[in-house]
């Protein structure tokens, strides 16, 4: 039997649940300041740089996903980072008895660093032109409900904020207290709630811990196990019971392994070659080696480098493994 042709509101769904990712080639890209502990100028090679976010441009690509660029600019050397001025959800709802409900969420970030904010504001200009592709893809198909936010607190996007689709929820870093120094963590608690309030996913706070500035160094929620540094104070979470945590040395974390993109079913980008790649490999996971060293001289790596567009899985794929392929069957 022939396999059944796909309706316009499935093909649209398919492409939507495309692995998207938001990228800036590194073109100004220098590490300068003292923004971090590991930003150091040694060894810097901009054409290296360049060459290896190629790489990994074209690893994500090769393995289907889409990417989005933003025009990078000259004054902002950190503009290669993109993790950091936001985040974005899709949330699909098919309550709706006519047509489904396509909801588009981006909270743009609060930098403290001021040298920063210019670099939020032209990721808006490609995370708008993202929510409008997708109003005219679906056009009659679905209502598609676009929402973009200013955080009103210190906030550092998915670089402080990554999204776990086994237990839908976020683990999100943040200092200790608001009034503590932002060396002390770049993003607050009260921007959590926030996140919270405007998506209804539970953010799990955790207080990151010096060396790491960002929680996406020190933790990272893969398809089907979660990998942490000790350093990183995520401890075990009760509601997702049956995942398996990797602990991960800290020599590896130095190496910035924890800075990795998981995409697809099975695909991890890993940016550094250390003990963890090969457990990743024993555990099934599809590893694809980036040479990220020219990007970690500026403290950050392959997650730094993109924006991953969350789509969420509503109860978490502990729950409902097929939970995107039985959405796309309702639409039938």
């Amino acid at each position: 039997m022939g396999q059944t042709q796909e309706n316009e509101l499935q093909q649209n769904l398919r492409w939507l649940l495309t692995p998207t990712f938001l990228m800036c080639n590194p073109v100004y890209y220098e590490p300068q300041g003292e923004a971090n502990d590991f930003i150091t100028t040694d060894g810097f090679d901009r054409g290296e740089a360049l060459a290896q976010w190629e790489v990994l441009k074209g690893t994500l690509e090769g393995n289907g996903a889409r990417i989005l660029e933003v025009t990078p600019h000259p004054e902002m050397k950190d503009q290669i980072y993109m993790a950091d001025p936001s985040i974005t959800i899709v949330d699909i709802d098919l309550n709706k008895k006519d047509k489904p409900d396509v909801k588009v969420t981006t909270l743009m970030s609060k930098f403290h660093n001021a040298s920063r904010i210019p670099e939020a504001n032209e990721q808006r200009k490609l995370i708008k032109s993202y929510h409008e592709m997708i109003k005219i893809k679906f056009g009659d198909t679905a209502n598609v409900v676009s929402t973009i936010t200013d955080s009103e607190h210190d906030f550092e996007g998915t670089g402080d904020c990554v999204y776990d689709p086994k237990t839908d929820s976020f683990y999100a870093g943040s200092r200790a207290t608001k009034e503590a120094p932002p060396s002390e963590g770049r993003s607050v608690r009260e921007a959590h709630r926030q996140l919270e309030d405007i998506t209804g996913i539970n953010v799990r706070s955790h207080t990151v811990q010096d060396p790491f500035f960002h929680i996406d160094v020190s933790f990272a929620p893969l398809q089907r196990h979660n990998l942490r540094h000790s350093l990183g104070h995520i401890a075990d979470d009760p509601d997702a019971r049956g995942v398996e945590h990797v602990e991960v040395d800290r020599e590896s974390a130095d190496k910035f392994v924890l800075n990795m993109v998981a995409f697809g079913e099975n695909n991890v980008v890993l940016p550094s070659d250390t003990p963890v790649t090969q457990k990743l490999k024993e555990l099934g996971y599809n590893v694809l080696p980036v040479d990220m060293t020219q990007a970690i001289k500026a403290g950050g790596a392959a997650h730094c480098s993109v924006n991953q567009i969350v789509f969420r899985v509503k109860g978490g794929t502990l729950k409902n493994p097929d939970y995107f392929e039985e959405l796309i069957a309702k639409c039938a």
